[in-house]
């Protein structure tokens, strides 16, 4: 029960909803004019339920809302938020970008992933941008960011990229990603990280023959000699590899075993060879 009457409710600044299998919103939220974090994450929230909320003029200097894990198939109208930082719709039914571009443009962090996602979309005003997570989504290709010039973190792990052929470095670390698939065309790859993954084999980048950077650490690689045959393509282009922390890493031949198979190599794991 939430009482707007106590002075201490009414100062309050955070208000966490977290796992109340609610399925509607609780207006008195609505005066709590001092929030600035909400999250109604893991709930049983559609579309519209999540209405009323374009209508709570009180909370307009929120700055972050969390509407993960609920039942949503829209972005919703959050425009009333003027300050809003952080915007997080993870883990819904969400098919489309579209309602993006009514977000405020002070936006620092987006969290779309685990949706149906088919484009992006609406994001070209966000030039705060400094997080962007689209992680397992329906994208096919990547295009709208040239805008995002404080972007830090993009993750989107977890999609199936075409037609990147200009595509130059591609980050895909900490996204759970069990199997490489999808570069065979990304002909002009230069850097490629998928540390910090769940990756037992190295896939799909025999054709990469401009690869530099690879980095492969914290997976669960087993066979050096399969990380070399993998890696083929590029054995005379590449100049760093990161390898720690998988069991291919424990091997007694393990630096020398790379520097044969790669005569270029500059660099392996945080040891540079001149």
């Amino acid at each position: 029960m939430i009482s707007t009457q106590s002075n201490y409710l009414q100062g309050l600044t955070e208000l966490d909803l977290t796992a109340n299998r609610l399925s509607s919103l609780d207006s008195r939220i609505s005066h709590l004019s001092n929030l600035k974090k909400l999250s109604f994450r893991q709930n049983l929230i559609h579309d519209a339920a999540i209405e009323p909320i374009s209508r709570w003029d009180e909370l307009s200097g929120l700055e972050e809302l969390v509407l993960r894990d609920n039942k949503m198939t829209k972005i919703p109208d959050v425009s009333i938020f003027k300050k809003l930082l952080i915007f997080d719709v993870s883990f819904n039914e969400i098919t489309s970008l579209h309602g993006l571009s009514k977000v405020s443009n002070t936006l620092k962090e987006l969290y779309v992933s685990k949706n149906e996602v088919p484009k992006i979309e609406e994001i070209e005003h966000f030039y705060n941008l400094q997080i962007l997570e689209l992680g397992s989504n329906r994208l096919r290709v990547m295009e709208n960011l040239q805008t995002l010039t404080d972007l830090q973190e993009l993750w989107l792990g977890r999609n199936r990229f075409e037609d990147c052929i200009a595509l130059e470095e591609l980050y895909l670390s900490h996204n759970g990603i069990a199997k490489m698939e999808g570069l065979s065309t990304l002909v002009n790859l230069r850097v490629l990280d998928v540390s910090s993954n769940k990756l037992t084999s190295v896939d799909d980048i025999q054709n990469l023959t401009r690869l530099e950077d690879l980095w492969l650490n914290d997976n669960q690689l087993e066979s050096l000699e399969g990380v070399a045959e993998a890696v083929t393509g590029s054995r005379e282009s590449l100049t760093t590899i990161y390898l720690e922390n998988n069991p291919c890493a424990k091997s007694s031949n393990y630096s020398a075993t790379l520097r044969q198979n790669f005569p270029n190599i500059q660099q392996i794991d945080s040891d540079v060879f001149f």
